[in-house]
C-alpha cells in the first residue's frame, strides 16, 4: 500500500512539474481582447456615459410625476444613498488615461484637439458631481495606485479649478484634425462654444458666493464665444443599438411594470 502511494505521488509531481514549465502564461490571454484601447474608443465611451449621469428615474419619483408597481422605494423615499463610484472609474478614468498618454495617433485628431476635448468633458462630468454632492475628490483624484484615498476638496476651490481648466482647454483647440470618436459634435468650434457655455454657466452659480469672481468670468466667456441658439448645444444622440438606446426608450417599450 504504500508503495502504491509513492508511485501515485510522484506521477503527480511529475504531471505538476510538465504542467508548470510546458505551457506558457499566453495560453490565458485572449486574443481578441486588446490590451490597450485607443483614445478614440476611450472618447465614445466616455460621451457614451453622459447620458447615464444626467438620465435617471429617480428624480422623477422622488417628486411623484412617475410611480412604479413593485418597485416602491424610490417613491417612499427609502433610498437616499446615490454614489459617483463608477464616474470615478469609467468616464473620468477614461479621460485621464487620454490625458496622460505618452503618444498620440494623430490620425484621432490633433494632439492638442485630443487633450482639448478630453478636458473640457472632464470638466462636465467633475461640474455635475459637485453641484449634486458638494466638495467631493477632485486634486487628488484619478491618480490610480499613487493615491488610492484622495480626500475631498472644497466646491469653492474646484470650481475655480474648473473654470481655468475649460478656459485653457477652449485656448488648446487648434486648426489640426478634429478628434475621432466624437459623438457629440462633429467640429472643434462646438467644442470651443461648449466649454465657454458652461463656465459661462458656472460663473452664474458662483456669483451667489463669489460676486466678482463670477462676473469676470461671466464676462469673459461670453466675449469669447458661447451657444447662440439651440442648434448649438450640447445633445447626445442616442444610437439605434440596445447598448446605446434610451433609457426612456427602454422604460417605455420594454418594461411593463411601470
Amino acid at each position: 500500500m504504500k508503495k502504491l502511494l509513492s508511485i501515485q505521488l510522484v506521477v503527480a509531481l511529475l504531471i505538476t512539474g510538465t504542467g508548470c514549465t510546458k505551457f506558457s502564461d499566453d495560453i490565458n490571454v485572449d486574443p481578441n481582447a486588446p490590451s490597450k484601447a485607443s483614445n478614440a474608443q476611450l472618447l465614445t465611451y466616455s460621451i457614451s456615459q453622459m447620458a447615464n449621469v444626467i438620465e435617471s428615474v429617480s428624480g422623477l419619483l422622488y417628486v411623484q410625476h412617475w410611480s412604479e408597481k413593485p418597485y416602491t422605494d424610490n417613491s417612499r423615499y427609502t433610498v437616499v444613498n446615490f454614489d459617483f463610484y463608477d464616474i470615478y472609474t469609467q468616464p473620468l478614468q477614461n479621460l485621464q488615461t487620454i490625458l496622460n498618454a505618452r503618444n498620440f495617433d494623430i490620425n484621432e485628431g490633433s494632439v492638442n484637439n485630443q487633450k482639448a476635448v478630453a478636458r473640457i468633458l472632464k470638466a462636465w462630468f467633475f461640474w455635475h458631481m459637485t453641484d449634486r454632492w458638494g466638495d467631493i475628490p477632485y486634486f487628488n483624484a484619478l491618480k490610480g495606485k499613487d493615491n488610492f484615498s484622495a480626500g475631498y476638496d472644497k466646491q469653492k476651490d474646484i470650481y475655480y479649478d474648473l473654470m481655468k481648466e475649460l478656459k485653457e482647454a477652449a485656448a488648446q483647440i487648434d486648426n489640426g484634425n478634429k478628434v475621432v470618436g466624437d459623438l457629440l459634435y462633429t467640429d472643434m468650434a462646438s467644442w470651443k462654444r461648449f466649454a465657454n457655455s458652461m463656465r459661462l454657466l458656472m460663473a452664474l452659480r458662483l456669483s451667489k458666493a463669489d460676486p466678482a469672481k463670477g462676473k469676470a468670468e461671466f464676462l469673459d466667456a461670453l466675449n469669447s464665444g458661447v451657444f447662440t441658439d439651440n442648434s448649438q448645444n450640447a445633445v447626445y444622440i442616442h444610437l439605434a443599438d440596445a447598448a446605446n438606446q434610451s433609457y426612456w426608450y427602454y422604460v417605455a417599450n420594454v418594461q411593463n411594470d411601470r
